[in-house]
């Protein structure tokens, strides 16, 4: 093929050189984050995983490396793409499926009936961010947020806390290194039930799992516990720490002499 003279075509035949789904340009990411969704998806394998440093990225999307980590936190945070940490490797990061990305008002522009064929688009109007008790708002565009909002989720930040506390604890299980769509929304759960103690809770259940044959024999993970048995393991380290305690001995010190 000749790349000077054929163009590439999308499968309605308008000659391209790439194509847009409407999924991700309706979204409503900015520019930055959608520059930045495209040079991941440009460059991801047939696993939709890619990795480039970010001085490298930076230069190719044409922007400060502060705004490229602005833009990759944004589409973590949302949950268009996951990241994977790698101790002496640069970052991988993962496209996700549309189905695990938190769900935004999706702007379609105004249908031009009855006008001319390309006739302008009045501009969307942008709403400042309600006052206590108004509906919340889509940090990304300014728009109110449809079915779930943006803190229904556990950060990223606090996400990452539960995996450093799996590895600090889990002894010969397997190491959790990489933060998935799956692990956000049980932790986003736990934290739901457990409230202020749901980290403790958590550490609790990773220390008991981590001292049992059977776990260590299948090579059970982060995953496993996750699947809803938090509370039950917890409830078993808190009880082997109460049988282990020295039984208090009523005695008078005085008849020990």
């Amino acid at each position: 093929m000749n790349r000077k003279t054929n163009a590439l075509h999308v499968n309605d035949g308008r000659p391209s050189v790439m194509f847009i789904h409407s999924v991700i340009d309706d979204y409503g990411l900015d520019v930055y984050a959608f520059r930045v969704y495209a040079r991941l998806a440009r460059r991801a394998g047939t696993n939709n995983s890619a990795y480039e440093s970010v001085a490298n990225m930076a230069d190719a999307c044409g922007m400060s490396e502060r705004r490229l980590q602005e833009a990759l936190q944004t589409l973590v945070d949302h949950g268009l793409v996951a990241r994977e940490e790698r101790r002496g490797k640069t970052t991988l990061y993962t496209l996700t499926p549309v189905d695990s990305w938190t769900e935004q008002v999706i702007n379609t522009p105004a249908q031009n009936v009855g006008g001319a064929p390309g006739a302008e688009v009045p501009p969307q109007e942008m709403h400042p961010t309600p006052a206590g008790g108004a509906p919340e708002v889509n940090p990304i565009k300014g728009n109110p947020i449809k079915g779930k909002n943006i803190s229904s989720v556990a950060p990223t930040s606090t996400c990452f806390e539960y995996l450093e506390t799996w590895n600090n604890h889990c002894g010969m299980l397997p190491r959790a290194n990489k933060l998935t769509t799956y692990r956000r929304k049980k932790i986003t759960h736990h934290i739901k039930e457990h409230g202020t103690d749901a980290l403790e809770t958590f550490q609790q259940a990773v220390q008991a799992v981590a001292k049992e044959d059977f776990w260590i024999e299948r090579s059970y993970g982060i995953d496993n516990l996750l699947r809803d048995k938090i509370t039950t393991y917890a409830e078993k380290h808190q009880a082997t720490k109460t049988n282990q305690r020295p039984p208090i001995l009523d005695i008078n010190p005085e008849d020990l002499f």
